[in-house]
C-alpha cells in the first residue's frame, strides 16, 4: 500500500528546508540582532564604546516596530506602483523594463524617502530620471523602426539581445 503525502513541498533556502518552527525560532534572534545593530550604531555616532549596549524588551519592540514600518512602506509603495502596470499579459519588452525600473526604484527608495535630503539624494534622483528617460523615451525618438510604440520597443529589445548575446545562433 502506498502512502499519499499531501503536505506541500518546501523549497530549501541555502540548503535548509524552512519550516514554521524554524521561522518562529529565528524571529527573536533577528529581532535581537537588529536591536543590537541599531543601538551599536547609535553609540558609534556619539563615539561611545559598544560595551554600553543594553537590550531590553521595550527596545526590541520599539526598534522592531520601526523596522516593520519601513518594510511596510517599501511593500506598500511597490504595491501602489504595480497598480499602474497594465493588467493581464504584458508585452515582454515592457515587462522587462518595468521589472528593471522596479528594482532600481527599490534601490533608490531609501535615498529618496528615508534619509535626509542631500547631495546623494539629488544624484540618485537625477540618475533615476535619466534611466527612466532612456528606458521609455528611446523607442519614441528612434526613427529606425516603424510601427507603434510597443512594436518599436520590441524591435529595440530584440536588437539589444542580439548585441548582448553573441553565442545565440540565428536560424
Amino acid at each position: 500500500m502506498e502512502e499519499i503525502n499531501s503536505a506541500p513541498k518546501r523549497k530549501p533556502f541555502f540548503g535548509i528546508i524552512l519550516s514554521d518552527t524554524l521561522l518562529l525560532a529565528a524571529i527573536p534572534f533577528i529581532a535581537y540582532l537588529f536591536t543590537f545593530i541599531y543601538q551599536a550604531g547609535y553609540l558609534q555616532a556619539f563615539q561611545l564604546p559598544s560595551q554600553f549596549v543594553s537590550i531590553t524588551i521595550v527596545d526590541i519592540f520599539n526598534i522592531g516596530g520601526k523596522i516593520l514600518g519601513v518594510i511596510f512602506l517599501v511593500f506598500s509603495s511597490v504595491n501602489l506602483f504595480s497598480n499602474f502596470l497594465p493588467k493581464g499579459n504584458m508585452p515582454n519588452s515592457l515587462a522587462r523594463r518595468a521589472r528593471g525600473l522596479l528594482l532600481l526604484f527599490l534601490l533608490a527608495y531609501p535615498f529618496l524617502f528615508l534619509f535626509e535630503w542631500g547631495t546623494i539624494s539629488n544624484i540618485v534622483l537625477v540618475v533615476l530620471i535619466f534611466v527612466i528617460l532612456i528606458m521609455f523615451l528611446l523607442p519614441l525618438v528612434s526613427r529606425k523602426y516603424r510601427g507603434t510604440y510597443l512594436q518599436k520597443m520590441e524591435q529595440l529589445t530584440g536588437e539589444a539581445e542580439k548585441d548582448i548575446n553573441p553565442w545565440k545562433e540565428i536560424y
